[in-house]
């Protein structure tokens, strides 16, 4: 008779994708997924088949909750620049609140695998363009600045998170933080 899971996998799924997301990829080890988890190394492998399976579904699980985060919020603010606004802000607060300083989990992935990884890197690419497609779909019919499309402030945007999603790991002055964002709003009318 099958064993049955005395744990829930999408509670595993959560502390495994902070797990990756505080320590990074290489850094976590099978001993520290189990421990945080609280699995022994063959419900594990029963239920995860490995380190990199349980890597890739903590990143699409992150990616998941983002999207559907961002387009719920962007959903929420019709005017393009207040909604563009709102994201960056809560990019600063949030980051500013996290005392383990750990910024964006996709950011950080790419900063450690996104180089020399080609599946990961594939995997960026593709959550890049969704985002950018969101993006750009957000701000037809912006009031933009002469000569900027959507598409381009998109890109913009997308890197300027990016960078937010970094920076924040380091400053933790808020004026300072916000002070990009308010630059970033040149970009509208």
């Amino acid at each position: 008779m099958p064993r049955t899971k005395n744990f829930d996998t999408n509670v595993a799924l959560e502390d495994a994708m902070n797990l990756f997301w505080e320590k990074g990829y290489e850094a976590t080890s099978l001993a520290d997924l189990t421990e945080k988890i609280g699995i022994g190394k063959g419900s594990f492998y029963d239920t995860f088949k490995g380190k990199r399976e349980l890597f890739e579904r903590s990143l699409s699980h992150y990616r998941n909750q983002n999207l559907a985060f961002m387009k719920e919020m962007l959903k929420s603010e019709k005017d393009p620049k207040k909604g563009i606004r709102k994201l960056f802000e809560m990019i600063v607060h949030r980051g500013l609140g996290d005392e383990q300083h750990k910024g964006c989990f996709m950011s950080n992935v790419c900063a450690e695998l996104g180089g020399r990884d080609r599946q990961i890197q594939g995997f960026i690419v593709n959550h890049e363009k969704e985002v950018a497609e969101i993006f750009s779909n957000y701000l037809e019919g912006a009031k933009l600045k002469k000569g900027m499309k959507p598409d381009q402030v998109s890109r913009y945007i997308m890197t300027l998170m990016t960078g937010l999603n970094q920076e924040v790991k380091v400053e933790r002055d808020p004026k300072k933080l916000l002070d990009v964002v308010e630059v970033a709003m040149d970009v509208f009318e």
